[in-house]
C-alpha cells in the first residue's frame, strides 16, 4: 500500500509535522530548554524523513537556500538538511522564519481514546471521565507510524496499553488518536455547548465517521486540505496549522497586559454589567460619523453583528471602541467562545503540557540517578571498612525507601495545569477584544484555537444528530467500584456530566451564549 499518513481525527492536520531550521539557528544554535530541544529535533527530523515536497532550486548564498551535510556515528553516508532561504517553497517542513518553536510545542503529541476490556482497573491518573466512561485515553506518543507499518508506540504506558490499535479494521476496537491540545478545545466546544465533555458521544462519532468517504467530507479549512497529502505538505503561509491552540505566547502576552490590578469597586462594576452607563452620550472629534448615534442603537447593532464584522466596526468607530467593558465581554463571549479564558476555568490535562519524549528522558535520568544512589547506599552499608552508627544505617535505609517510593511514583507529579481565567473586574475586556481582533492573524496560535474549535463545532453538530437518529446509543456506565474515590464520597454520574463538576469550570452551558444580554455570566474566577 506504500506510506500513508495518520491525521488527527478532531482537527484533520497530521502528526509527523516539519520544520526547517533557519541560516541563523545554524549559525548560532539557541538556548533552549531541554523540552524545547527535544521538539527541535524531532521537527527537524521529520522534516528530513519527509520524502516529497523537496524544493527544486537550492542555490548558495544569503538569499537563497543551502544544503548541510551529516556525517552521523556509526553511518557510512551522509544526511543531508535543507536550510530555506526566505522564499523557499521546501513543503518538507514549516519554516522556522515563519513559526517559533514555541508557538509549535506539542504539535506532533497525540493520545488515543481506546475502548476499555472487561479486566480495565482505574489508576490514580485517570480523569473523571476514565473512571466512570467506557474509553480511557492511551498515553503520550511523538511519532505516529504509516498505517502499513505498525502501531504507534507510547510513553508512559498507560493501563498495559503501549501500542493503540491505530490501524485496527475493526471500528469497534480502533484507537481514536488526536492531538493533545485539540483533546483540550474539545472539550470546551463540548462544555460550552452542552455544559459537559460527551466523550461517550465523540468515540460514537468517531465509529460512525471514521471511514475514509464520510470523514473527507467533514468540513475542514482550505489549508487543511491543502497540506493532506501522502506525507504532510507544509504549505507557505499555513504555519498556523502547527501552533499549539492552548499555550499561545502572544495570548498570554494580551492576557497579562490588559489585566488590571486595582478591580473596579463592586457598585461601579454592577452598573456596568446592566449597562446602565451605556447611556452616556459621546462626544467625538467629529469625525466619526456613527457618534451621533444612540447608544440604545448601537448595542443593537452590535447585536446583530457576528465577528468579524464586530471587531471591524469597533476598530473604525471610536464611538463604538467608547462603550462600556461589560458590552464588550458579552460581545466577546457571544462571538469568540474559543477565548475560554473568559468563561471556563477548566485545567488543562497535564498530558497537554508535555511530549511523550520529554517524558522518556525525565524518566531515564531519574532513573539513573536513582540507581546511582541505591548503588552508592548499598555500597556504604556493605563496607565493612566503615563502621556506620545504628542510626546512621538507619537513616540510609529511610532514604532508600523514600527513593524507592519517589521512583515508583513518578506519576505523581502529572500536576493539571490552570488557565489564565480572566476575573470580570478586574479585565480591560475592551482591550482584549481589540488586541485579539487586530493580532488574530499574527498571532499563529490564536488562528488555530479558532480553526480547530469550528472542527469540534462541527463534530458536535454531528453527534447532537447522532443522538437524536438513535445511531449513538446511550452508554452503560462502568461498575462504581472501579472508580469511586471512597474517601471523597463522590457519587455516580453520567459519562456526559462527568467533568462539569461545579460551576467553576462552566459556571452555564449557556452562558457564552446569552452573554448579550449582559448577563454577569461565565468564570468566577
Amino acid at each position: 500500500m506504500g506510506y500513508s499518513e495518520v491525521w488527527c481525527q478532531l482537527c484533520g492536520v497530521g502528526f509527523n509535522i516539519g520544520r526547517l531550521r533557519t541560516p541563523e539557528e545554524v549559525r548560532d544554535p539557541p538556548a533552549l530548554s531541554s523540552q524545547l530541544l527535544l521538539d527541535f529535533e524531532r521537527y527537524t527530523r521529520n522534516a528530513r524523513n519527509n520524502a516529497m515536497h523537496r524544493c527544486d532550486q537550492v542555490v548558495d548564498g544569503v538569499e537563497g537556500c543551502t544544503i548541510l551535510k551529516h556525517t552521523l556515528p556509526g553511518r557510512p553516508y551522509e544526511e543531508e538538511e535543507h536550510i530555506p532561504g526566505p522564499e523557499c517553497t521546501d513543503g518538507s517542513g514549516y519554516h522556522g522564519h515563519r513559526i517559533s518553536l514555541q508557538e509549535m510545542h506539542g504539535c506532533c503529541t497525540f493520545q488515543c481514546l481506546i475502548p476499555k476490556t472487561d479486566d480495565w482497573h482505574s489508576q490514580d491518573d485517570d480523569q473523571e471521565f476514565e473512571r466512570r466512561g467506557q474509553y480511557y485515553l492511551s498515553g503520550p506518543s511523538d511519532h505516529m507510524p504509516s498505517t502499513d507499518m505498525h502501531d504507534p508506540g507510547t510513553f508512559p504506558e498507560r493501563h498495559d496499553s503501549d501500542t493503540p490499535l491505530v490501524s485496527e479494521e475493526d471500528v469497534n476496537r480502533r484507537a481514536m488518536p488526536f492531538h493533545t491540545a485539540c483533546f483540550e478545545v474539545f472539550k470546551r466546544a463540548s462544555l460550552h455547548r452542552t455544559g459537559g465533555i460527551d466523550i461517550h458521544g465523540l468515540v460514537g462519532w468517531f465509529r460512525l465517521e471514521a471511514d475514509h468517504i464520510r470523514w473527507y467530507r467533514s468540513p475542514r479549512s482550505e489549508a487543511v486540505r491543502r497540506g493532506q497529502n501522502q506525507w504532510w505538505y507544509h504549505n507557505k503561509g499555513d504555519e498556523h496549522l502547527a501552533a499549539n491552540p492552548c499555550f499561545v505566547p502572544g495570548l498570554q502576552d494580551i492576557l497579562r497586559k490588559t489585566y488590571t490590578k486595582n478591580p473596579v469597586p463592586d457598585d461601579d462594576w454592577e452598573r456596568s454589567v446592566t449597562g446602565t452607563d451605556a447611556l452616556a452620550p459621546f462626544h467625538g472629534n467629529g469625525k466619526d460619523r456613527l457618534a451621533v448615534l444612540p447608544c440604545e442603537l448601537r448595542l443593537q447593532i452590535l447585536g446583530e453583528l457576528e465577528s468579524p464584522d464586530t471587531g471591524n466596526l469597533c476598530l473604525a468607530s471610536p464611538a463604538f471602541r467608547n462603550l462600556p467593558q461589560s458590552i464588550f465581554r458579552s460581545i466577546l463571549l457571544r462571538t469568540r467562545p474559543w477565548l475560554w479564558e473568559a468563561w471556563c476555568t477548566l485545567p488543562y490535562s497535564f498530558w497537554a503540557t508535555t511530549t511523550s519524549s520529554f517524558l522518556e528522558v525525565q524518566n531515564e535520568r531519574f532513573s539513573e540517578a536513582y540507581n546511582a544512589f541505591n548503588d552508592a547506599a548499598d555500597a556504604l552499608l556493605e563496607d565493612d571498612d566503615i563502621d556506620l552508627t545504628d542510626s546512621q544505617e538507619q537513616g540510609i535505609l529511610s532514604l532508600k525507601v523514600q527513593a524507592a517510593e519517589a521512583h515508583d511514583g513518578m506519576d505523581a507529579w502529572q500536576k493539571d495545569v490552570d488557565v489564565d481565567a480572566l476575573p470580570p473586574a478586574q479585565t480591560d475586556w475592551r482591550g482584549i477584544f481589540i488586541e485579539t481582533e487586530s493580532r488574530q492573524a499574527e498571532i499563529l496560535g490564536l488562528a488555530n484555537r479558532k480553526r480547530i474549535w469550528t472542527d469540534c463545532e462541527a463534530i458536535l453538530d454531528q453527534i447532537e444528530k447522532y443522538w437524536r437518529e438513535g445511531a449513538i446509543q446511550p452508554a452503560t456506565e462502568w461498575p462504581e467500584s472501579e472508580w469511586t474515590d471512597t474517601e471523597s464520597g463522590s457519587e455516580s454520574g453520567s459519562e456526559l456530566e462527568s467533568e462539569s463538576e461545579n460551576d467553576s469550570q462552566s459556571e452555564s452551558a449557556q452562558s457564552p451564549r446569552s452573554s448579550d444580554e449582559g448577563s454577569n455570566e461565565g468564570s468566577d474566577a
